[in-house]
């Protein structure tokens, strides 16, 4: 979970200072910050769905997976539809909140979880890796976020440029 909350506060700390109208500026691919942020929410809402459903089937033995590689952003990926932004947030605020939000509600499905070995024998389909323990996708969750950090530390410079031109 430290990993989860540091990833998390690299996260914000990295919009914090931007205005709303700087949040809405679109990138090449059609994404502003705002969809980015929107997708790492929509994310974590499916991880909670996923880890809930995953409790609910036979444990298994499920083999480890390498998953350092999705931060590596030379690989473009496409997002799942269950995870591609909408446009649901038009302020920061509106985006804190549901991140907060979806973030306490994974935090009380892992509380649920009275077994820890549930962590390692239960799991889901990550669309990239394959099958993942529950254990394997509190390590994705965070790289994920700081993938997308790092995506929004790039859009921030095209957008500190466009500003200054204008």
């Amino acid at each position: 979970m430290d990993d989860l909350r540091q990833a998390r506060m690299q996260l914000l700390q990295s919009v914090q200072d931007l205005s709303d109208e700087e949040l809405r500026i679109r990138n090449a691919d059609g994404w502003s910050i705002l969809h980015v942020l929107e997708h790492l929410h929509l994310t974590e809402k499916a991880v909670v769905q996923g880890i809930r459903h995953a409790l609910t089937k036979p444990s298994s033995e499920i083999p480890r997976q390498s998953v350092e590689s999705v931060l590596d952003r030379s690989r473009k990926l496409k997002s799942p539809k269950v995870s591609d932004p909408q446009g649901m947030f038009t302020t920061l605020d509106e985006a804190v909140a549901s991140l907060a939000a979806s973030r306490s509600e994974l935090t009380a499905v892992l509380a649920s979880i009275e077994d820890a070995d549930a962590l390692h024998h239960h799991g889901f389909r990550h669309p990239f890796f394959g099958m993942l323990s529950i254990h394997q996708w509190l390590e994705v969750l965070p790289l994920h976020e700081r993938r997308h950090t790092a995506q929004i530390e790039e859009m921030k410079q095209v957008i500190g440029s466009n500003f200054r031109m204008t």
